[in-house]
């Protein structure tokens, strides 16, 4: 009589958590280097999947420096720098709905992360 072969499993139902770095607010200088963790190793993530807006006004991310830190596998970075120049009020959202960002065991974005600051 054959024994039931038992295999044990990790059901992963953690869906994946980003929380980008907060900056200094008011402040009277451009945003550098932004730092968007996230809580677990993810792909899909691209710079299509943010939108920057300047008092209400989407701020093309167009050639904005972005990728994956090289020391890390869950940190990314993006600088800002370009694009922050003009005074007013500016709010970076990463949108879990529309990215294809998911992790190892294909579970989406858990929220939108958002970060919010004035230049004067």
């Amino acid at each position: 009589m054959a024994a039931d072969l038992i295999a044990p499993f990790n059901l992963d139902l953690i869906k994946p958590v980003a929380n980008i770095a907060t900056v200094q607010s008011p402040r009277s200088t451009v945003v550098g280097l932004v730092t968007i963790p996230f809580s677990e190793r993810i792909t899909g993530v691209d710079l299509a999947d943010f939108t920057l807006t300047l008092n209400g006004v989407l701020v093309p991310l167009t050639g904005v420096p972005f990728g994956r830190r090289v020391d890390s596998s869950t940190f990314f970075e993006m600088d800002l720098t370009s694009v922050t120049k003009l005074a007013g009020s500016y709010v970076l959202t990463l949108s879990a709905t529309t990215s294809g960002i998911i992790d190892q065991a294909g579970n989406g974005l858990a929220s939108n992360a958002t970060i919010s600051w004035v230049t004067d």
